[in-house]
């Protein structure tokens, strides 16, 4: 299936829809998919986000031959590139230079990994990952497992268990992380960070894309794993419900200029912050 989210606007107006800015038509685009391969993939599919809301939706028949439908995806734009890693099979590098294109690729193949995707990589082995650069085996330990290196390997292990039991995804261990619903996958992606016990983790936008109620449960966890490990958050968010509800300090930047800094309840109601990111009603 290949989405069309872009078209020239006299294309787009012609059919009498609003214009709508590059990076919102990816949004709606990236939420669309995620409904269709959630319905084609999934019993009792439920799904609340900001343009669909579905509940208990059994599609009957189901494909055969596919585990779910194959997503097309093209575009040179930072968001194509951001939507294509998260959600699609398979993307097309339309124009640009040899040298372009291979950036594109590699860009891509970056992301795709973010995002907790490698082809044929286990939940538990890709949260293994996030220990890999703690061991101090040497190759030669490493290449014949002895010594430190079986040690170390059973540590990582352990760790990646304690960790999915946190994050609560303990029960798809074994599945195939691109397999799985995004909110899972971007649980992974969490879990992969918190595997090496950081003292202090920076998460940028860790709710984009999600749903309302995977934004909830990534708020949870996110809480949870402070409260649990220790580790102090950093949160680069503009989701202000979220940052609200997680937030000790709050520093609110508009335009890259400074404009509040204090506590989530002080910030809240800072006239600045209200009149950049909320507005004001006009009698």
């Amino acid at each position: 299936m290949n989405v069309v989210s872009g078209w020239f606007k006299g294309e787009f107006t012609a059919l009498g829809e609003p214009w709508l800015e590059h990076d919102e038509r990816y949004r709606r685009s990236e939420e669309f998919i995620r409904v269709l391969r959630g319905s084609w993939t999934e019993d009792h599919f439920s799904f609340s986000g900001d343009f669909y809301r579905i509940h208990g939706y059994n599609l009957k028949p189901k494909p055969l031959r596919k585990p779910h439908p194959e997503i097309f995806q093209g575009g040179t734009s930072r968001g194509a590139r951001d939507m294509a890693a998260r959600v699609s099979d398979w993307y097309f590098c339309n124009g640009n230079t040899v040298d372009g294109i291979k950036a594109q690729v590699d860009d891509i193949r970056t992301k795709t990994a973010d995002a907790g995707r490698p082809r044929g990589m286990t939940v538990l082995e890709n949260v293994e990952l996030g220990s890999d650069f703690r061991g101090r085996a040497t190759f030669l330990e490493q290449a014949f497992r002895l010594g430190r290196a079986r040690r170390e390997e059973r540590r990582s292990r352990d760790e990646a268990r304690e960790i999915l039991a946190l994050l609560e995804i303990a029960d798809h261990r074994s599945e195939i992380v691109g397999r799985l619903p995004y909110g899972l996958q971007k649980r992974v992606e969490l879990g992969r960070a918190l595997a090496p016990r950081p003292k202090l983790l920076l998460l940028d936008e860790p709710m984009a894309g999600m749903s309302f109620d995977e934004k909830r449960d990534m708020c949870r966890f996110i809480i949870h794993a402070h409260e649990t490990l220790g580790t102090t958050l950093v949160l680069i968010e503009h989701h202000l419900g979220v940052v609200m509800d997680l937030s000790d300090h709050v520093i609110v930047l508009d335009h890259g200029r400074k404009i509040a800094d204090g506590t989530a309840e002080a910030v809240r109601k800072d006239p600045a912050v209200i009149e950049a990111y909320i507005g004001n009603f006009v009698d």
